[in-house]
């Protein structure tokens, strides 16, 4: 329980994981005491398993949606899945990737692709894909 507990603090409050070393975040907190390595271990292991568990849940038909932003000279690009799992609708963020190859319509097309292979997924198994266009406001 003490690893999620700081799993969480970290990730709720959008701290750095060497926070975990901080010795007045260790005297505020009552978790026992983590290494920041140890944090980013656990943190890996969580997302493998909840990867994969999507992987699963996601079956053969999905669709995605893309929200990008930017913020100075940096894109970033969200993508969500959204597919039906025992009748309910599932929204889940399937990656938050900076736009590194461009913001056309070949890089998102590698985008889509490397999201799929992470989920043992292909192209043929996309229903629908929505991404909205933005047009960037100048002050």
């Amino acid at each position: 329980m003490d690893i999620f507990k700081w799993m969480e603090w970290v990730v709720v409050r959008n701290l750095a994981l060497s926070e975990v070393d901080d010795p007045m975040t260790r005297s505020l907190v009552a978790a026992k005491p983590i290494l920041p390595k140890a944090l980013v271990r656990y943190m890996r292991h969580v997302a493998a398993k909840v990867g994969a568990r999507i992987a699963v849940d996601m079956s053969d038909e999905f669709g995605i949606m893309f929200d990008g932003w930017t913020s100075g000279t940096l894109h970033i690009v969200a993508v969500y899945g959204h597919f039906s799992k025992d009748r309910i609708l599932q929204q889940v963020m399937l990656a938050l990737s900076p736009a590194e190859y461009g913001q056309g319509t070949d890089a998102h097309i590698e985008l889509i692709d490397a999201i799929l292979d992470v989920y043992q997924n292909d192209f043929s198994m996309i229903v629908s894909i929505v991404a909205e266009t933005v047009r960037r406001i100048k002050p």
